[in-house]
């Protein structure tokens, strides 16, 4: 059973994907790839597990997420 999550949780998830299609993918296949997973599997996927997976991600390649936490402070 999925809890709710909250606009805040769910605005960080919005950011963090935007920012990766739009600096380090060319499409949602290509991220999908990346997280080892079929593009219908991150359609379907809780918004926070998908980001947990995001964020891993970058925190194993190091790639900085500054413009995301600045995104989020607008």
């Amino acid at each position: 059973m999925n809890k709710p999550i909250s606009q805040m949780e769910q605005k960080f998830c919005t950011c963090l994907t935007d920012h990766m299609l739009q600096h380090h993918f060319h499409d949602r296949q290509e991220l999908a790839s990346a997280l080892e997973l079929q593009p219908t599997e991150m359609d379907e996927m809780n918004p926070s597990d998908l980001a947990a997976r995001i964020f891993k991600y970058c925190a194993v390649r190091r790639i900085p997420l500054d413009s995301v936490i600045m995104q989020m402070a607008k």
